[in-house]
């Protein structure tokens, strides 16, 4: 039967047998395992069996359980290798011997970069949210790593890494992925700061043969293609060289993808590059398209959701602009100048807009003028004044609209008629 191996403050170890289904934890006498310190509350933990695996709760203790320095939160599953604080006692589980062989395989990360050069961290079963800050299962206080930056998903299969959105991304094997099924020797990477997955208890290399096998591991894909094309090539040279030079004058294949895993990539990777080159060429609708195809496949990609937007922003953009145009030479420029207002600061379309605009308002101010001409012609001052005026909020250079404004005021004084006068860089009130 498995064992639960504890060690108090003064380096006494005791094994205890595990043959009931649930114990209780604490500093009270009533507790299955007494654990006799001020550090460790009455009632502090539950250990209990499920689905033939032991777990671990904190019952709401002072000082909680922690993994790695870090509390645990929730139920944890215990496995052979764990190192667990309790209210100051070293806690770890002992499979029983006669099982041993079977048991499921345990996982470490270990660090490559400061802050965790050198340091191991066991991964238990379960989801580990990794972070820059406290509560997460590793924390890692690196301003290149984000708050909730990824999680790690540990069971019986394996470990998969998914990243969580973060601002500087996470990598495997230094490519930028989203959510990646990890092997033993794979580079783990978030933000600045890199682990190694390893097989609990084994180290990074055991030997000529693990070492080169953990290298290879480690290579990006597209170069372990390359590096079994170059194997295949020296052992199969003749036929290679015949190949070769019945096929000369071809443009060279991209190697077929092996794997869905290879498949998958690849499709996010052309749906990338193709939504970059439509960028380019500003064909918004079609990049937005593109963009859609790459989140259809994975929807945290990034990358896509950024330009996605940035299409999209860029379709309305185009519109607005287009609407304008259409009101500019169907003779409404206050509608062009309308529609251009809401073009948003740092738009693609700015340099456009800004000529529109300026071509919108010289025609307004003209307008304007022309009936505040006809205005004062059949002596209806007001109007005349008026438009007058918004000739010149339009175009205030204007010499002919300044001179209807004077004319106008001269005449409505004469006649007794309230207006408000014009001073120079606006009315003195509103409208008459």
């Amino acid at each position: 039967m498995p064992h639960l191996v504890i060690v108090d403050p003064r380096d006494t170890e005791k094994a205890l047998p595990l043959d009931r289904p649930e114990y209780f934890l604490g500093r009270d006498p009533t507790c299955e395992i007494v654990l006799a310190d001020k550090k460790v509350s009455r009632r502090h933990a539950r250990l209990f069996l499920k689905a033939g695996a032991y777990f671990i709760e904190d019952l709401g203790s002072a000082n909680g359980i922690l993994l790695n320095a870090k509390p645990v939160a929730g139920p944890l599953r215990l496995v052979p290798g764990m190192l667990l604080d309790v209210g100051g006692f070293k806690v770890r589980l002992e499979p029983d011997p006669a099982v041993a062989g079977g048991a499921d395989e345990i996982f470490s990360l270990v660090g490559h970069t400061p802050p965790y050069l050198d340091q191991s961290f066991m991964l238990p079963a379960g989801n580990l949210e990794i972070g820059r800050v406290d509560g997460n299962a590793i924390a890692i206080p690196d301003a290149s790593v984000s708050r909730s930056h990824a999680r790690l998903e540990v069971s019986a299969e394996g470990v998969v890494v998914v990243d969580l959105e973060s601002s500087n991304g996470t990598f495997v094997n230094d490519a930028r992925v989203g959510r990646r099924a990890l092997l033993p020797g794979d580079r783990l990477r978030f933000g600045n700061v890199e682990f190694e997955l390893l097989r609990a208890g084994h180290t990074a290399a055991a030997g000529a043969p693990a070492r080169l096998w953990v290298r290879f591991l480690r290579l990006d894909r597209p170069i372990q293609i390359a590096v079994v094309i170059g194997l295949m090539t020296l052992a199969l040279l003749v036929t290679t060289l015949i190949i070769g030079l019945s096929r000369a004058g071809r443009a060279p294949s991209r190697p077929a993808p092996q794997t869905p895993e290879e498949a998958y990539e690849l499709a996010i990777s052309d749906g990338l590059k193709a939504a970059r080159e439509q960028m380019a060429k500003n064909a918004w609708l079609e990049a937005q398209a593109s963009f859609q195809r790459v989140l259809d496949k994975d929807p945290i990609d990034r990358e896509a959701r950024r330009g996605l937007a940035e299409a999209q922003d860029n379709v309305r953009d185009q519109q607005t602009v287009a609407a304008a145009k259409a009101a500019l030479d169907g003779n409404r420029p206050a509608d062009a100048i309308r529609k251009l207002k809401l073009l948003p600061p740092g738009s693609v379309y700015t340099n456009v807009a800004q000529d529109l605009m300026g071509r919108a308002r010289a025609a307004t101010a003209q307008a304007e003028l022309a009936r505040a001409t006809e205005a004062c012609k059949h002596a209806d001052y007001r109007e005349c004044h008026n438009r007058a005026i918004t000739s010149l909020e339009v175009d205030p250079s204007s010499a002919a609209a300044q001179a209807l404004v004077s004319e106008a005021e001269a005449a409505m004084k004469a006649r007794r008629v309230p207006f408000v006068p014009w001073v120079g860089t606006g009315r003195t009130g509103g409208r008459p």
